[in-house]
């Protein structure tokens, strides 16, 4: 493969287009001032002849996709769209696979994705808002129900449990409602088990 630097942008060659020159991808770029690999592949979709930098790595004899990071990532957000239960059955199992690791992350991380959060919101505050009104209108009797605990938690009058009543743990103990028209009556849950309950797996 055949490198060319004009002065004004990086160019390559590639046996497979002929005589055309095609420019490199800022990966690329990267590449050739570091003296990188500079070995291309053709992607099955978009038929274009990419940097390896351009695939991601799998376990395979290729050792990486056959389609490019943007293809994949266009092909992954159609089958996410049409097949929404298998996604999150998909998700739950990555995330409990990698919950510890994942926690871990975010504690060593904490001012990174905190600045995210708040990033996020400013960047969709109006669209936020609307949900949380939304939101609060279509579960009236939940919020109320949550506001009376967080109110008798604050001044003393309830106690919350340092365990939970599931799976004994003793991280992020919440309260939960069977019924919130009894906004007292509540069990004491951690995080994880209060998800599962929701979700009707536990």
């Amino acid at each position: 493969m055949l490198i060319v630097d004009n002065g004004n942008s990086i160019k390559y060659k590639s046996p497979f287009a002929g005589n055309v020159l095609k420019p490199l991808s800022t990966a690329g770029v990267w590449a050739f001032f570091i003296g990188g690999a500079m070995e291309t592949y053709q992607c099955i979709v978009c038929q274009k002849e990419l940097l390896l930098t351009e695939f991601y790595k799998e376990k395979s004899k290729k050792g990486h996709t056959h389609k490019c990071r943007s293809c994949l990532y266009e092909y992954n957000k159609i089958w996410r769209k049409e097949n929404p239960g298998l996604f999150r059955a998909q998700r739950e199992k990555y995330r409990k696979r990698h919950r510890e690791n994942e926690r871990e992350r975010r504690e060593l991380n904490r001012d990174i994705y905190r600045e995210r959060s708040r990033r996020s919101y400013q960047e969709n505050k109006q669209e936020m808002l609307k949900y949380y009104r939304e939101y609060r209108i279509t579960n009236k009797y939940r919020e109320r129900a949550r506001g009376i605990i967080k109110n008798r938690l604050k001044s003393g009058k309830i106690i919350k449990s340092n365990y939970c009543s599931v799976c004994n743990k003793s991280e992020n103990i919440q309260a939960h409602h069977d019924d919130y028209s009894k906004p007292l009556e509540v069990i004491w849950l951690c995080a994880s088990c209060h998800g599962l309950l929701h979700k009707g797996v536990a």
